[in-house]
């Protein structure tokens, strides 16, 4: 079985951007906020902007990000995807669930020794 990790960006701390914009909308979801209610409460003009989140199109201002952690009542982090860590996170998971945890490790030492070698 061949495991592919596709990296969006090589760039530590990158936003995945649009699992971000789902998580926002399953936060609001669990906790019953609705659209009209971030746009009242953010002081947002047009409720698009808002579906651009949810979406993955964007993301909101840091200010915006802020304020709506609050109306969550949860850190901005816990919002946020980041794309390269949860890449990992997903490669894991998928030889964990393969059951190639010892193969893996085997073959990282052995690249780990020739490395240095």
């Amino acid at each position: 079985m061949n495991f592919m990790l596709k990296v969006v960006s090589a760039e530590p701390g990158s936003i995945d951007v649009k699992r971000t914009g789902k998580k926002m909308k399953e936060a609001c979801l669990q906790k019953g906020i609705t659209v009209k209610t971030i746009q009242k409460e953010l002081y947002i003009g047009s409720f698009q902007s808002i579906y651009a989140w949810f979406s993955g199109k964007t993301l909101p201002s840091l200010d915006n990000m802020y304020r709506l952690s609050r109306l969550l009542e949860m850190p901005m982090e816990a919002l946020i995807v980041d794309a390269v860590k949860d890449a990992w996170v997903l490669l894991e998971e998928q030889v964990k669930n393969a059951g190639l945890e010892k193969r893996v490790q085997i073959y990282c030492r052995k690249q780990m020794a020739a490395f240095y070698s």
